[in-house]
């Protein structure tokens, strides 16, 4: 605000400058000056309607030119316009700080210009693990160069288009649910792609919808998935399901056939890590697991 009134009075051609600004619904009034304010004085008001009121304090003999209240109003409210967008600044990275999900933002370039702290974690894992990205039909691809890709392809696009939705299977075995959004302001000219990712063990649905995929279970296995899952024994799926216990029984055997698993309890295991399947175990699973004695019945 210092620097503010200083080229107020150097346009003014005055040694000194004051000035009483009260906002609208603010019931305090703010007091600012430059140099030595000194009487006998003068004033002037510099009010925008709806935004704040202005008073601008002079010394008696000032000469200012007939444009010099509307420069006033037009330079605090540059000035306000500019404290309240850094304020929110301010506010919306507090908040994407303190979010679980990783949030990157990329610039045009497909340069990243900002990571919030799970975000850093997330990438300085794929340095320290070599976390890839597992794809059908494709060999494994670092996480950060298969997300540049798909920003790149975002920008491409052009306003408009809908935005990516997708989960990513990782190479060490966890998964998680991805979304881009492209955003464009013309009025600022600013451009870019925001990456939100978050774990899937936070997103039961789309641990349930990879699985499925990965698997290629048909919509009544997904279906019986989801009750296995919540706890549901076999009985309550039959009455859930409207089918006889026999067919869910079937149902279950298929499920074990084409998942891999033995039980119940590895067939809902899958639910959090997705991305391993039971031949290929995690770096953390043992090797030397030892084979289920009985199946489910």
């Amino acid at each position: 605000m210092a620097q503010l009134l200083e080229r107020l009075a150097d346009v003014a051609g005055v040694p000194w400058i004051t000035a009483e600004l009260q906002r609208e619904g603010h019931a305090d009034c703010r007091h600012y000056a430059a140099g030595e304010p000194a009487e006998p004085s003068r004033t002037l008001r510099a009010d925008s309607p709806g935004r704040f009121h202005l008073t601008i304090g002079l010394p008696a003999d000032a000469a200012t030119t007939p444009g010099f209240v509307e420069l006033t109003r037009h330079l605090f409210e540059h000035f306000l316009e500019e404290r309240r967008l850094q304020r929110l600044s301010h506010l919306f990275r507090g908040a994407l700080d303190s979010t679980s999900s990783s949030v990157l933002l990329f610039d045009p370039d497909g340069q990243i210009v900002y990571a919030n702290p799970p975000g850093d974690a997330l990438l300085s894992r794929q340095t320290e693990d070599e976390l890839s990205v597992l794809e059908p039909g494709r060999p494994p691809r670092p996480l950060l160069a298969v997300l540049v890709s798909w920003v790149e392809e975002a920008i491409g696009s052009g306003p408009g288009e809908p935005n990516r939705s997708s989960v990513v299977s990782l190479s060490d075995g966890s998964a998680v649910a991805c979304e881009l959004v492209r955003i464009d302001d013309e009025v600022r000219a600013l451009h870019g792609v925001v990456a939100l990712l978050q774990p899937l063990a936070m997103v039961p649905q789309a641990c349930l919808s990879l699985i499925a995929a990965t698997y290629r279970l048909t919509p009544r296995e997904h279906e019986l998935l989801h009750h296995l899952a919540a706890g549901l024994g076999t009985a309550e799926v039959a009455g859930k399901m409207g089918i006889s216990l026999h067919t869910v029984r079937d149902h279950i055997k298929n499920l074990y056939r084409k998942t891999g698993t033995r039980s119940r309890a590895e067939l809902v295991g899958l639910l959090q890590r997705p991305g391993v399947r039971p031949d290929q175990p995690s770096r953390e699973a043992s090797q030397s697991r030892a084979p289920a004695r009985h199946r489910e019945r």
